[in-house]
């Protein structure tokens, strides 16, 4: 077993603060707690007030965010920024919402991802299959005048990625 907390011992307020409140999500959670513990031994005064405003530098304030911007920014986090649905909730916690609402907002995400793939089904099938179609139409093209080039070619690049585009097209159109 590792003794995180000897190695959080050593290290300083600042950094401590940072593993609890901005970056818990990459420790472990042993990790974490160990930290929590160490800066509860050294007995900081003001230490709410510390931990506020490492929050209100950290976080940004979505207390007056509508329902609209706050799916916006979720999806941004869980579709670019890879995060974990917990860490989303913690980060609209640490931005003024109540877990509760959070909870719910982070849930909801499922519905919105969905209708976003349904508004881009039709595009995906209208791509896929124009790619897919001139993938098609070059190696036919190519394989029929190879009597007199001797070559042809086979557009793999265009058949795969129009198929594929195709076909997840179709996957999230739900008619």
């Amino acid at each position: 077993m590792y003794n995180f907390s000897e190695v959080m011992s050593k290290n300083s307020n600042e950094v401590l603060l940072k593993i609890i409140i901005v970056n818990r999500f990459t420790y472990t959670p042993e990790a974490v707690e160990a930290a929590e513990i160490e800066i509860s031994k050294r007995k900081i005064n003001n230490l709410d007030e510390i931990k506020q405003r490492y929050i209100s530098s950290n976080f940004q304030n979505f207390q007056e965010a509508s329902l609209e911007q706050l799916n916006a920014i979720c999806l941004n986090y869980k579709v670019e920024h890879k995060k974990k649905d917990a860490e989303i909730v913690y980060i609209l916690e640490m931005g003024g919402i109540d877990y509760k609402t959070a909870k719910k907002i982070v849930n909801d995400l499922v519905l919105v991802q969905e209708e976003i793939d349904f508004k881009n089904a039709d595009n995906d099938m209208l791509i896929g299959g124009i790619a897919l179609a001139i993938g098609l139409v070059v190696t036919i093209f190519t394989f029929l005048n190879s009597a007199n080039t001797g070559s042809y070619v086979v557009a793999w690049g265009a058949i795969i990625y129009g198929g594929m585009r195709f076909f997840k097209g179709t996957k999230n159109n739900k008619i």
